[in-house]
């Protein structure tokens, strides 16, 4: 089974960071965006991707225009995402995913975040991620994982 135009996608930080800084998957992250059906993440999402800009811009991978340009983006596209809160119930399951799948903290609440995300949308959701340990965990939970 592979992600069709109108699935629903969940959106973690290390996918979506890749809309504003060109690396590898970028391409990719852009088709799944321009293509998902509801593009959902967390509110945790938008600090986290803040956070990476300003990495990139400290060890000089990015100019301070392209930072800003970057930072710019994401505040303009951050109201059309669907974004879960961090309710106490999310943190407390992201707790549970750290016990059992051994996740670094806001991984297990972006894990978290994505199973809230398919019981509310009803039918199986896309989990985007670069990050490995995260993909793995959440195809053990059940979510199919991109790429």
């Amino acid at each position: 089974m592979s992600f069709a135009p109108g699935d629903p996608l969940y959106i973690d930080s290390s996918a979506l960071i890749k809309r504003y800084i060109g690396e590898q998957g970028s391409d990719s992250v852009q088709f799944w965006i321009n293509n998902a059906g509801s593009l959902i993440t967390s509110m945790i999402t938008f600090a986290e991707v803040a956070a990476a800009i300003a990495r990139v811009r400290r060890m000089n991978l990015i100019s301070v225009s392209a930072a800003a340009a970057a930072f710019n983006s994401l505040e303009g596209d951050w109201p059309s995402l669907q974004k879960l809160p961090l309710l106490e119930g999310t943190v407390i399951q992201a707790g549970n995913l750290v016990k059992s799948f051994d996740l670094r903290g806001y991984d297990a609440v972006q894990l978290a975040s994505a199973l809230i995300a398919q019981d509310l949308v009803g039918r199986p959701i896309w989990l985007a991620t670069f990050d490995q340990l995260l993909a793995s965990a959440a195809i053990k939970a059940g979510i199919k994982t991109l790429p």
